[in-house]
């Protein structure tokens, strides 16, 4: 009977570090909130908040009164990007859209992104996390876009 039971219990420990090896084998291709994957972060997002508030939001940029209408961005898995944004000014009739074009790479819990245009522009960081891009942009404004 001692040597049953002895059998048994190295069996069950056996099976459970099998168990844990699976499971630790399956975790490693997931993607976590801190590290994304390209393939997980390349798509189209809309801009849906700025500093927390849900558009349409009025902000100072460079001493002018804007108000931020409505936004996107695309991270393509070739490491392109493009970013839109319309924005009216204080007392303007119609809003102004503007294009800026860049690149963009995962950096490890973050995404850097490199700008040149008039909607965005220069070195950027931003996470992201089931579906959600936060960009910080000029002046620690943030800028929160859903797939």
């Amino acid at each position: 009977m001692w040597n049953s039971l002895v059998f048994v219990r190295r069996l069950q420990g056996r099976l459970l570090r099998r168990a844990l090896l699976i499971a630790a084998a399956l975790t490693l291709g997931c993607d976590s909130p801190s590290s994304p994957s390209i393939a997980s972060a390349a798509g189209s997002y809309s801009l849906v908040a700025v500093n927390g508030a849900k558009l349409p939001v009025t902000v100072t940029a460079s001493g002018a009164t804007l108000t931020i209408e409505s936004g996107s961005i695309a991270l393509s898995p070739d490491g392109a990007v493009v970013s839109r944004h319309t924005t009216r000014a204080s007392g303007a009739a119609q809003g102004t859209t503007t294009t800026s074009t860049g690149t963009w790479a995962i950096a490890g819990a973050a995404i850097g992104l490199d700008m040149q245009g008039n909607d965005l522009a220069g070195s950027l960081s931003a996470t992201f996390a089931s579906g959600v891009l936060t960009v910080t942009v000029a002046q620690g404004r943030t800028e929160r876009f859903t797939k």
